[in-house]
């Protein structure tokens, strides 16, 4: 065999060796369900709450501005909460036909329509949803109030029935 095809004979081997050893270093390090981020979906039917009672699950019921409102900003915007600045997902999805207000740890974040969406995101660590569907001529409809740890990098669906 001339020099040259001994040359060009061994770099194929090298490379060869080469690819299969990166193919195995990228086997071993595909995620796992264990490290995969988690999403929880949870299903909850909406209760009766008598008509105008003090609701403690509620701390703020404005969807109007206050100059003076002093509000976390999210992990993302320079906010801390939890572990890090890392952030958890967030969706309520209405299944109801009715215009539901949401609350996340106490606070009102908006209306979800009838049988919409809303979705955003929040820092991780323990989190509160609450949701109140209000009637003017019959008791109030109510969901949670739901506690769940919002890990960073998860997504938690929440689907309110009627």
């Amino acid at each position: 065999m001339s020099r040259l095809k001994r040359m060009v004979f061994g770099l194929a081997v090298l490379v060869t060796a080469g690819l299969l050893g990166s193919m195995a270093a990228q086997t071993e390090q595909k995620p796992t369900e264990s490290n995969a981020p988690k999403k929880e979906v949870v299903n909850e039917q909406a209760k009766t709450r008598p008509a105008g009672a003090q609701d403690q699950n509620v701390k703020n019921n404005s969807e109007k501005n206050s100059p003076d409102a002093k509000a976390a900003p999210p992990p993302s915007k320079s906010g801390k909460r939890g572990a890090g600045p890392y952030e958890c997902g967030i969706h309520v999805d209405n299944r109801s036909p009715w215009l539901v207000r949401v609350y996340l740890d106490g606070s009102y974040v908006g209306t979800v329509g009838r049988y919409g969406d809303i979705a955003g995101i929040t820092g991780n660590g323990a989190t509160s949803l609450y949701a109140i569907a209000p009637f003017d001529n019959a008791p109030d409809r109510v969901w949670g109030p739901h506690i769940f740890n919002c890990a960073a990098g998860d997504s938690y669906v929440w689907k309110l029935g009627q």
